[in-house]
């Protein structure tokens, strides 16, 4: 199953889920997006389309997934914690799906052997294709030891 969360704000993204229709994907495809299908595309019967997931339900699809794609940092790290294949596919200000275009940043995680990076529409099929057999760093958090300073920082005070 290929899950995308492109999040809950309502701005449009109908260039990033187009090029994901365009893949012709046959598995289960879960996209969590705004998207008006302004071009009046056929969704493939594979293809389940919802503006939002509830927290426990995008958990399970999380779990089911082979494949996640993902425009922001929240998605990014729940998907790498559980251990998924990550593609970053950033909503971008010059198409007005975000207010800028800082989801680049998050480049830093393909450099860093984490995920992959789509940065044109035209890639995401080979992307994807890639992905699927492609070997990652496996991502280790460092939540607990972040929350421990913290602790003792604040029994400091």
């Amino acid at each position: 199953m290929l899950l995308v969360s492109m999040g809950t704000q309502p701005i449009q993204c109908e260039r990033i889920i187009n090029s994901i229709l365009d893949a012709n994907i046959k598995d289960e495809i879960i996209i969590q997006a705004y998207y008006k299908n302004e071009s009046n595309r056929i969704i493939p019967k594979n293809v389940l389309i919802k503006e939002f997931i509830p927290y426990d339900e995008m958990e399970n699809y999380i779990n089911k997934a082979n494949v996640v794609v993902v425009s922001g940092t929240g998605g990014i790290f729940r998907a790498l914690q559980k251990g998924k294949k990550v593609i970053i596919y950033p909503r971008l200000g010059k198409y007005k799906e975000a207010v800028n275009d800082h989801g680049l940043d998050m480049k830093v995680l393909e450099d860093s052997g984490y995920a992959s990076f789509v940065e044109n529409s035209e890639d995401f099929k080979k992307i994807y294709e890639t992905c699927l057999t492609k070997k990652y760093k496996k991502f280790v958090s460092n939540n607990k030891l972040f929350l421990h300073n913290l602790e003792e920082e604040i029994k400091k005070l």
